[in-house]
């Protein structure tokens, strides 16, 4: 299948990039093309934990028992307060949240991050991930939020999307 999309639509130059997005020119469209993270199995455990927990698969004392940090608890609260709150009362979990809300949410994760998790690596992409699989639309997310994007055409996994 991969093969034969990409026969039908032909990737040209990179035109531009931006996050996990690459723009190619394309015949008959543009290719928009959103990279895979490369997370290791750990950075990817614990996004998917934490997306959980945002989605309350997850209880506040499960999730104090087993994040590895000393101030678990403390961090758990913090956690519960200023991200599963604020995602529950503006009911993002079956919407998508305004602009202002998602970067209040981008900047409170940051914060979390830099005072409790102030070793862990790639921060904005762990953050940008976790908030795209709980309130967002996945991998879509950063080809809906593009404002330059009318439509977006998807045929398939295996099919370029365009």
């Amino acid at each position: 299948m991969v093969a034969i999309a990409n026969k039908l639509v032909r990737k040209g130059p990179l035109l531009e990039s931006y996050g996990n997005v690459q723009i190619y020119d394309g015949f008959p469209y543009k290719l928009y093309v959103v990279r895979k993270d490369d997370f290791t199995g750990k950075q990817t455990e614990f996004i998917e934990f934490l997306t959980n927990a945002i989605k309350r698969s997850y209880s506040i004392e499960e999730l104090k028992s087993v994040l590895p940090i000393k101030r678990a608890e403390e961090f758990a609260e913090l956690f519960n307060s200023e991200i599963i709150q604020t995602v529950e009362v503006n009911q993002l979990l079956t919407r998508l949240p305004s602009p202002e809300v998602y970067n209040q949410l981008r900047n409170t994760f940051m914060g979390l991050f830099n005072e409790y998790f102030p070793d862990i690596k790639d921060k904005e992409k762990i953050i940008l991930r976790i908030l795209g699989e709980a309130i967002g639309y996945g991998k879509l997310t950063p080809l809906i939020t593009d404002d330059n994007l009318e439509e977006i055409m998807i045929n398939g996994k295996a099919y370029p999307c365009h």
